[in-house]
């Protein structure tokens, strides 16, 4: 066959060009012997492609020879339309006959493109909004036609919408082309503006010049299930867990974990962002592995504010950067983490994530070595090696104290690891090649205080209360919160502050919290009274209780142990679930693990209040009034 002769199309559009000439070079091919599977592999071009393509190559042309390779460039618009015809009620009906007209009308009435022109370029801060609102646009444009004197019959005043939607598409082309950010923002916001700049080469976010000078915070869910073991009158059974959740604080220069927690709510919350600082300023110690007595740490392997010397005397914390999706956080968390640390938050943006690719990376690592766990949730729906993750966790026994020592070990290792990055030097060595001078040498950014240290651990929670009290009754100031009273011996004594809203610090151990003036000062720990302080349990804890109780699903006397009548019901609805559901994960358990499972720490044996009945609390009425109380009355009317 003789293919130079054969016709060709006398201009292929660019953008269809790559199209032509792969099937060009396919049919070619194919007439000098190739076989299809060959063709496929090569073009992309199925034997059913070739064969339409052929059958169209050989087909007869309007000049009456055959279509040859003009085929496979027909339809193709060699120049843009433009209308000839005139626009006017006459030609123009509402949903038909208006191709063209907006570009018509433009050319001829300059005036009317100068006007659009005019408020697109137009700078943010000269507009009434900062947005750049099409209907402005559009009013502008009917605005400049009007002056042209163009009659209410013509186009647009024709048309029902004015020509709204031609307008509107020719603003989105006129931004696009100009791919500026000024008017990116005003049209798409700063959302989709840090999109479309997300895969530029322009990077804006600032560098650490220290180590451990920025840091970022991140949280995934683990890609393996655990499971609970429970003895129930007599028989053993296993009930898988929900996913649990890794939040992890990595520096950006080097790569380093510098702390870690692992939650176990399905849906982490700021309560675990305050939690895993309180973990970076409280010195790590290793672990004695009892869950799994084979797991052994690294030479030189652990955090850094237990293997570097005077890590936490020099440490200086200057921005920490957070995921984006991490803005619901309570206001007055992120405020007094900054008062407390004096470092800056900045949350990520929109398709950044290179942001904070230092701990997605590390999240990445985990992955990769969590998932050879049997009871691995895998990558993904279609990831092949997950079989069945909640049975496998029951069938195995993975346990939640297996799982805590696997991470610690994972986590402590990683920090031991030579990288590539550092030349060959671990993250920790850098760290320590660091601070080994920084204490002597000083610093203008002041370390965190001793003081600061030693008033750990960090709230999980902060809200507003108010003190209550009654002069006249008798009450002494208290402050209610989750249906319970909370006092001490110095808030007793201070009538004065009936009335005074303070910050409440919560605590794991929700028996204490901690009070704070407005204007800083502190209150101290004001522990609750009555029943509720029999038992360790966490505000969430307290809140199902409380929920069960009010449907009657719970009952317990006022002298009962809420936090025990607790324990027992849920541990027989979990075993009544392992029985009829075996191998099925039984939805919002995780989130009670701590007070089923869990006692107050070691350290927090003191604040452990004891059980103080309200009909105990000091009498105010009677000759109890003392010279200072009277004063304080004073002051306060």
């Amino acid at each position: 066959m003789d293919l130079a002769n054969a016709p060709k199309p006398h201009t292929v559009p660019k953008d269809k060009q790559p199209k032509y000439h792969r099937i060009k070079a396919a049919l070619e091919q194919y007439w000098n012997g190739m076989k299809p599977r060959e063709i496929l592999r090569l073009y992309g071009v199925s034997r059913q492609l070739l064969s339409y393509h052929e059958d169209r190559f050989f087909s007869v042309h309007e000049d009456g020879r055959i279509c040859g390779f003009r085929a496979i460039a027909m339809n193709a618009h060699i120049k843009p339309y433009a209308r000839t015809s005139g626009s006017s009620i006459a030609t123009i009906q509402d949903g038909f006959g208006a191709a063209g007209s907006f570009e018509q009308c433009l050319r001829e009435h300059p005036s009317a493109r100068s006007a659009i022109d005019a408020e697109i370029n137009q700078p943010p801060g000269a507009r009434f909004s900062h947005a750049l609102s099409i209907t402005e646009v559009h009013q502008k444009f009917l605005g400049a036609l009007r002056a042209a004197g163009v009659p209410g019959t013509d186009y647009p005043f024709c048309t029902k919408t004015m020509g709204y939607e031609s307008l509107r598409k020719y603003v989105l082309e006129k931004v696009r082309e100009k791919k500026k950010s000024g008017s990116r923002t005003a049209l798409f916001g700063h959302q989709a503006l840090d999109g479309l700049d997300g895969r530029g080469d322009e990077h804006s976010w600032l560098s650490p010049l220290l180590p451990c000078d920025i840091a970022c915070y991140d949280e995934q869910q683990l890609p393996a299930i655990g499971s609970v073991i429970l003895e129930h009158e007599g028989q053993r059974l296993v009930l898988p867990m929900e996913r649990m959740s890794l939040c992890m604080l990595v520096s950006v220069s080097p790569k380093c974990v510098l702390a870690y927690h692992l939650s176990h709510r399905s849906r982490v919350s700021s309560a675990d962002f305050l939690e895993t600082f309180s973990n970076l300023l409280t010195p790590w110690t290793p672990w004695t592995f009892e869950a799994i007595p084979t797991l052994a740490y690294k030479p030189q392997a652990g955090l850094p504010s237990g293997v570097v010397p005077g890590f936490l005397d020099g440490l200086r914390l200057g921005l920490v950067r957070i995921d984006n999706d991490l803005t619901h956080y309570a206001d007055a968390v992120l405020v007094y983490l900054k008062h407390l640390l004096g470092l800056n938050i900045e949350f990520g943006q929109v398709r950044r994530w290179i942001t904070r690719y230092a701990v997605e990376q590390v999240f990445g690592e985990l992955q990769r070595l969590l998932s050879q766990l049997p009871s691995t949730t895998g990558s993904g729906p279609g990831d092949r090696h997950v079989m069945n993750a909640a049975p496998s966790a029951v069938k195995w026994e993975i346990t939640l104290a297996q799982l805590r020592e696997l991470i610690e070990v994972i986590v402590a290792n990683f920090n031991a690891m030579p990288r590539t990055e550092l030349y060959g030097a671990a993250p920790l060595e850098v760290v320590a090649r660091e601070f080994a001078g920084r204490t002597a040498q000083g610093s203008a950014i002041p370390g965190y205080s001793h003081a600061r240290l030693e008033g750990l651990p960090l709230p999980v929670g902060i809200c507003k209360v108010t003190i209550r009290g009654s002069e006249k009754k008798g009450d002494p100031p208290y402050i209610e919160m989750d249906h319970a009273r909370y006092s001490s011996p110095l808030l007793r004594d201070a009538w004065h502050l009936i009335g005074t809203p303070c910050i409440a610090l919560l605590q794991k151990d929700h028996r204490v919290i901690k009070l704070v003036r407005e204007d800083g000062s502190e209150l101290g720990a004001v522990q609750v009274t009555g029943h509720w302080s029999d038992s360790f349990h966490d505000q969430a804890t307290r809140k199902e209780i409380i929920r069960l109780r009010d449907k009657g699903m719970l009952n317990f006397r006022r002298t009962d142990d809420p936090v025990q009548a607790f324990k027992a019901f849920k541990l027989e609805e979990m075993a009544a679930h392992a029985r009829k559901h075996p191998g099925k994960v039984k939805r919002g358990t995780n989130r009670y693990l701590d007070t089923l499972i869990n006692a107050p720490p070691p350290d927090e044996a003191a604040m452990t209040p004891r059980r103080i009945p309200s009909t105990k609390l000091p009498d105010a009425s009677g000759g109890r009034w003392t010279a200072d109380r009277q004063s304080a009355k004073e002051r306060k009317k």
